[in-house]
């Protein structure tokens, strides 16, 4: 199998992921103050985030480096609060925005 620096590349995701990908993502949001809603937007947010960490560590891979940042550790950084404001309201749950629209009124027509 090919080395990066004395790894094995078999090792590597192995290694920068853990065992369990899913259990080290549910870990990092049960540390956060999440509504249910949060917590379900999160939870379908798993392959995406978990594709862009392996994005990065591949991103370094190419450049013949190790990747040193585990998942766990990139979890502890990222800005959930961020992703999830960036979300359009109604992606985010925000029904107010709906039910305290104006509605559209037709004044009647003064032109005789």
């Amino acid at each position: 199998m090919p080395h990066i620096q004395g790894h094995e590349l078999g090792d590597i995701f192995r290694d920068i992921l853990g065992e369990n990908p899913r259990a080290v993502f549910e870990a990092a949001l049960s540390r956060l103050s999440l509504s249910p809603f949060q917590m379900r937007f999160f939870q379908d947010e798993f392959d995406p985030i978990q594709r862009e960490f392996q994005g990065g560590a591949a991103a370094v891979l190419e450049q013949g480096a190790f990747p040193t940042e585990t998942f766990s550790e990139s979890l502890k950084q990222f800005p959930f609060l961020r992703r999830f404001m960036s979300r359009s309201p109604a992606a985010r749950g925000d029904i107010s925005t709906r039910l305290l629209a104006p509605s559209l009124t037709f004044a009647p027509s003064t032109v005789r």
